[in-house]
């Protein structure tokens, strides 16, 4: 993933807060409103004390695969209680055919999409 600073002129944007990246993959393909690869996402940085309440967003996750490599993710937080009131939060891609992932201390969430920017195709 590229960090690439939001452009003047897109409103409140603060660039100390906000960026853009392109989407890379399939995994957010599907439903009312599916991301699809290349496209322009304006994202807002988050940590644990300003994120107030995720859930029902779609975040940006950073994690690291079995190998140690570093990689992005674009999810839906989803919150589930169980018949016991615990809480887990869930990470769900658009795309049916990727898994539901449990939320754990391996998944940093550190971006919320404010929208998805589609650009003329030329």
């Amino acid at each position: 993933m590229s960090f690439v600073p939001a452009p003047p002129g897109c409103g409140k944007v603060d660039p100390e807060k906000h960026f853009l990246a392109h989407a890379s993959g399939n995994s957010m393909n599907g439903g009312k409103h599916p991301i699809f690869d290349e496209d322009l996402l304006p994202l807002e940085r988050i940590t644990s004390s300003n994120a107030g309440s995720i859930t029902n967003t779609t975040t940006a996750i950073e994690r690291f695969d079995a190998a140690g490599e570093e990689q992005f993710l674009l999810r839906d937080v989803r919150k589930q209680i169980d018949a016991q009131g615990e809480v887990t939060y869930l990470l769900v891609a658009r795309n049916p055919e990727y898994a539901v992932m449990e939320a754990n201390d391996e998944f940093v969430t550190f971006a919320r999409l404010r929208e998805i920017l589609k650009l003329p195709v030329n």
